[in-house]
C-alpha cells in the first residue's frame, strides 16, 4: 500500500482492476482497448474522466501493468491511495534467505512506479 501527497486536490475518482468490479457503481469506459483490458475508472461526482485521467496516465498506467504484471488500484481524492497486489513479498522464511531476489526486484520497480507518476502528475 503507498500513499502519495500532493498539492493538487482531486475530485475523487477510483481505478479499479476489472477483476474486482465495483457492483453497485457504473464504470467510465475509457475508449481506450488496453486501458479498459485492465482497469474500470469509478467517478463518485461528476468528474471529468478525461482532464483527470488524461491519455499519457493512462498508457503509462497499462504499460506498467503489461510490463510488469504487477495488480494495482488507484484512489485519486485528497491524496492517492495506491494498493499493490504483490502477495507475500516480505514473508519471512525460517532457515532460508529473508527475501528473495524477486521481492527485492519487485519493490525496486514499484518505487520506480511511484517516482515516475508523481513526474507525470507534477507536469
Amino acid at each position: 500500500f503507498m500513499v502519495l501527497n500532493t498539492s493538487q486536490k482531486y475530485e475523487r475518482f477510483d481505478i479499479r482492476l476489472n477483476k474486482f468490479k465495483l457492483f453497485n457503481k457504473k464504470s467510465i469506459h475509457q475508449q481506450n482497448k488496453k486501458f479498459d483490458r485492465y482497469f474500470e475508472v469509478y467517478s463518485f461526482d461528476d468528474v471529468d474522466i478525461q482532464e483527470a485521467l488524461p491519455n499519457h496516465l493512462r498508457e503509462f498506467l497499462t504499460n506498467f501493468r503489461e510490463k510488469y504484471a504487477i495488480d494495482f488500484e488507484i484512489i485519486f481524492d485528497d491524496k492517492i491511495y495506491i494498493r499493490f497486489y504483490t502477495g507475500n513479498m516480505f514473508k519471512p522464511l525460517i532457515m532460508k534467505k529473508i527475501t528473495n531476489d524477486y521481492s527485492t526486484y519487485k519493490f525496486y520497480v514499484i518505487t520506480k512506479f511511484a517516482k515516475e507518476l508523481i513526474r507525470i502528475l507534477s507536469t
